[in-house]
């Protein structure tokens, strides 16, 4: 054993082996005799040893390791309850000292709970620094998780909460039971320790945050863990170095990474007679299988599931009636791929298909073409619709003052997107005569890209719309054809 401060012990004779009085060294075994716990008597007149100070113990390997015991207390008198940091001040600056300092504390005060922090943490004296700060949280501090480690200008220290920290109160006392020293500079550590409420941080430089892991619960307490209210992943929980949990939002619970559910649901809101939730379910042999669930009032309605793990296919499904509404069949390829509705389908807006909005006229450039034929000054205007394979189309020129005419060549119009076929085109042609006469002729294309008019004559044979046939082509003539085909 090593040295004890203020220690009484009584001896009737000069012995090397006895401590006679405070400060001497003792080279033997101390005995220290049995106290009888009914009565409060000792079986002579000696009494156990009474430690005013700390006390220390030098361990003999490895001779730089030291450990401090009971080296600070604290229990403040204000009243009412004190608000500010309470700040821990070692005895000493940046020494090259590794640390490991147990605190104890209880609050008669809610939670009226008994906790205890380990730290641990080096004064990096090189670069005067924290290094590798740590506190582990046993039970209900009451005063929160905030725990940090700094230097207020000539020596080192620890700040439990912050100034805005309130709670201390006459019935909070909190013990500094043992502190381990080692690696450089490991004695002196005993003495010169103080504990107090600040109202003022200013000074205190090389804060940093203590790396903070919690034991939760106990025998008697249900589990509970309250971090800061901060919404970044450092107010949450980390797991190594690439996982986290923490609060993304008010009400909000948030990982930057991935979740993988082992277990056979997941369930997002209660099966209250009035609240929608949905299952996540994984199990084969659950409802309709692996899918994702609709339930109200305790009862599935719909289900968006895959009958099995190695089944092809997902099912919509109306779980009240047993109905099955849409089937996605992958296929063997991209091509055999199918979705199959079972009931009716409305559609009260557009419905697009490869990127076109079904039944929406699209407005397209349409040119006139044709040896002879050119639109000069005159104008055109085309729109067209498309339906999957279909087009419907319609095209329209106005001939101008400066526009020409084939003499012997019919006018074409182009089309908004390849024809499929030749002459497969389901068109009529219209030609206004400005705005007095009207003819009605057939359209079908010689080409893919185009469409031309062609007049019909008694017997059904048909012919070639040119410049001077059937008429003289004049500005203000207006040539329109309408059709549907089968694009490429």
């Amino acid at each position: 054993m090593g040295k004890t401060s203020a220690t009484t012990v009584t001896t009737t004779a000069t012995d090397p082996t006895k401590v006679a009085k405070s400060g001497d060294t003792m080279t033997g075994t101390l005995t220290v005799p049995t106290i009888n716990q009914d009565t409060g008597t000792t079986p002579d007149s000696t009494s156990p040893i009474n430690v005013a100070g700390s006390t220390h113990h030098r361990y003999a390997t490895p001779t730089a390791l030291h450990r401090y015991q009971d080296v600070a207390g604290w229990a403040p008198s204000t009243s009412p309850a004190a608000t500010g940091t309470l700040k821990i001040t070692l005895p000493k600056s940046w020494t090259n000292t590794q640390l490991a300092i147990t605190l104890r504390g209880f609050s008669y005060m809610a939670p009226y709970e008994h906790w205890t922090i380990h730290l641990a943490g080096y004064g990096y004296a090189t670069t005067p620094s924290w290094q590798n700060a740590r506190a582990r949280i046993i039970g209900d501090t009451g005063f929160g998780t905030k725990i940090r480690f700094g230097h207020d200008g000539t020596k080192l220290c620890i700040l439990l909460g912050d100034l805005t920290t309130t709670g201390w109160t006459q019935y909070h006392f909190i013990a500094i039971s043992e502190v381990i020293t080692g690696y450089l500079n490991a004695t002196g550590w005993g003495s010169g320790w103080s504990i107090d409420v600040i109202t003022s941080e200013a000074g205190i430089t090389n804060i940093v945050e203590a790396d903070t892991s919690f034991v939760i619960g106990g025998p008697s307490k249900p589990a509970s863990l309250a971090l800061p209210t901060g919404t970044t992943p450092t107010n949450g929980i980390t797991f190594g170095t690439d996982t986290n949990l923490y609060r993304g939002a008010a009400n909000q619970l948030t990982t930057d990474d991935d979740i993988l559910v082992k277990g056979n649901a997941v369930t997002v809101g209660t099966s209250t007679a009035d609240v929608a939730y949905l299952i996540l379910n994984v199990s084969t042999t659950a409802v309709g299988g692996q899918g994702l669930y609709y339930q109200h009032a305790g009862s599935d309605k719909w289900g968006i599931y895959q009958p099995g793990e190695d089944a092809a296919g997902l099912f919509v499904r109306d779980m009240v009636n047993a109905r099955q509404h849409v089937t996605f069949n992958p296929g063997a390829t991209s091509a055999a791929a199918s979705t199959i509705f079972s009931s009716n389908v409305t559609v009260d807006g557009d419905l697009s298909v490869a990127g076109r909005s079904l039944g929406a006229w699209t407005t397209y450039t349409s040119t006139l073409s044709g040896t002879g034929w050119a639109i000069g000054d005159g104008t055109i205007t085309a729109k067209y619709a498309q339906i999957g394979k279909t087009v419907h189309f319609r095209t329209s020129a106005t001939f101008g003052s400066t526009s020409t005419y084939g003499a012997s060549a019919a006018p074409r119009l182009s089309l908004p997107v390849a024809n499929a076929a030749n002459l497969t085109i389901n068109g009529k042609a219209i030609v206004n005569r400005a705005g007095a006469v009207y003819y009605m002729w057939h359209a079908n294309g010689l080409t893919s890209t185009t469409v031309q008019p062609f007049m019909t004559d008694a017997n059904g044979l048909v012919s070639n719309p040119t410049a001077t046939s059937p008429f003289t082509w004049v500005a203000g003539d207006v040539l329109t054809i309408v059709g549907s085909y089968e694009a490429a």
